[in-house]
């Protein structure tokens, strides 16, 4: 076997991310990326089934208080929380979650994630 053809796994990132929304500080351990990158790809075309990933992904990597903070958060009327900012908050997670040797942003591209133009979140 060729020794370019050889691949290694690189450890996965399991520290705490802590993010803030306004003002309230989340701590997130990264759950494995897989389940909500394979999805995505395969994404029929409408949203729907990759939401619900991106949310189950963001969810299971939180606390439970913190989980129900956020879905109050997406099903209350009043509140100006929404997809977008959900969106946002995931692509600055998956970014971070990233950050290891073999994770560039150019083989995340590759399964149609371009997660350049994501803003900051404050934290």
């Amino acid at each position: 076997m060729s020794d370019r053809l050889q691949f290694w796994t690189s450890p996965r990132s399991t520290e705490p991310i802590e993010f803030g929304l306004d003002g309230v500080v989340f701590h997130f351990t990264p759950p494995k990326l897989a389940p909500v990158a394979i999805p995505i790809d395969e994404n029929d075309g409408d949203g729907t089934y990759a939401l619900g990933t991106v949310m189950g992904w963001i969810c299971e990597g939180l606390p439970p208080d913190e989980e129900a903070l956020l879905h109050v958060r997406l099903t209350d009327p009043d509140d100006d929380f929404d997809v977008g900012d959900l969106m946002e908050i995931f692509s600055a997670l998956f970014r971070e979650t990233g950050r290891r040797p073999g994770m560039e942003l150019e083989a995340w591209m590759a399964v149609g994630l371009d997660l350049r133009g994501s803003s900051d979140v404050a934290g």
